[in-house]
C-alpha cells in the first residue's frame, strides 16, 4: 500500500475516495476517474476502470456491529467518516480492523486533517472493499 494524498479538497467535488482507491490498488491517482460523463456517474466509471485493472469495488454498510460482518483483520478498506473540514459531509479514509478488533485509520488522504479516532467518531457511514478479481470464482 502506497499512501496517496488527494489533490482536490472541496466540499462537493473532492477526490478523497479516488486517493483511497489509488492508495489500496497502487494505481496512479491521476488515472482514477471522477465519473464526469459516465451514464452511471462516479461509481459506474470507477467500476469500469477497476474492472480493466483486475479489481472489483464493493460497497458495504452502514453496519452497526461491523466486527461481526467484517472478520478480516488487517485488510484495508475505504471507510466513510465525518469530514473534519466540511460540516454535514463525509470523507473517505483507508482503514482496517486491527489485531485487537478495533477499526483504525491506516491513511487519511487529506494531510490537513487531525488524526481520526474511529472509536469516538461512531459507526462509519459505509465501507468499501477493493478485491482482486483473480481470487473470485467465475460463473
Amino acid at each position: 500500500m502506497t499512501p496517496q494524498f488527494q489533490k482536490i479538497i472541496d466540499k462537493d467535488k473532492g477526490d478523497c475516495n479516488q486517493a483511497c482507491v489509488a492508495t489500496i490498488t497502487g494505481l496512479p491517482l491521476d488515472d482514477i476517474p471522477d465519473g464526469a460523463g459516465h451514464k452511471f456517474g462516479y461509481y459506474g466509471a470507477l467500476q469500469d476502470f477497476l474492472d480493466e485493472h483486475g479489481w472489483v469495488y464493493i460497497e458495504i454498510g452502514p453496519v452497526l456491529y461491523w466486527w461481526l460482518f467484517y472478520p478480516l483483520k488487517n485488510v484495508p478498506v475505504i471507510a466513510s467518516v465525518p469530514s473534519q473540514m466540511f460540516e454535514d459531509r463525509m470523507h473517505a479514509v483507508v482503514a482496517c480492523v486491527d489485531d485487537s478488533d478495533e477499526l483504525v485509520v491506516l491513511h487519511d488522504p487529506n494531510p490537513g486533517n487531525k488524526p481520526y479516532d474511529l472509536s469516538l467518531e461512531g459507526v462509519p457511514k459505509s465501507y468499501s472493499m477493493l478485491i482482486r478479481k483473480e481470487g473470485l470464482p467465475s460463473a
